[in-house]
């Protein structure tokens, strides 16, 4: 006999429930072209677009708890993915803010993925670093970044 529960589970940093959530249905993205940009004073920076999604059939309202929780700004949104006969519309919670990766990054340190996004993770939290960093722009390092954006999709 296995017994359900029927409550709700509690969108908090005090339990690792979200990280089991994020475990199954959310990712990371990071896009890879322009890794330099040239400053308005000629100096050079990286140039990192990142982001972490969740995407759900339903369950908007556990999106909206997630939103609030992890201080997303932007809107959940409707985004149709085949499912390898037709085009089902998912409920999307997408952000790029740097605080709110700072946040889940945080939240994810005390409780880790226990799977394979595990790794992904890591690679992600390692590319933030250079966003949130001053690490040289060289050659080296640049084909790093690269090597490590290709490793984390």
């Amino acid at each position: 006999d296995y017994l359900f529960s029927t409550t709700k589970p509690e969108i908090c940093f005090k339990n690792a429930w979200l990280s089991g959530f994020f475990e199954g249905d959310a990712g990371f993205w990071i896009q890879s072209k322009d890794l330099v940009r040239v400053n308005k004073d000629n100096s050079q920076s990286y140039n990192i677009r990142m982001k972490f999604y969740i995407t759900q059939k339903n369950e908007k309202e556990l999106l909206n708890q997630i939103k609030q929780l992890f201080q997303i700004p932007s809107n959940i949104y409707q985004k149709e993915i085949p499912n390898g006969h037709s085009n089902e519309k998912y409920n999307r919670l997408e952000t790029s803010l740097l605080k709110s990766h700072l946040l889940l990054i945080e939240y994810l340190t005390k409780y880790p993925f226990l799977g394979k996004r595990h790794i992904c993770f890591h690679r992600w939290k390692r590319v933030l670093g250079y966003r949130t960093k001053d690490y040289p722009i060289t050659k080296k390092s640049i084909i790093k970044l690269q090597r490590l954006i290709l490793n984390t999709k």
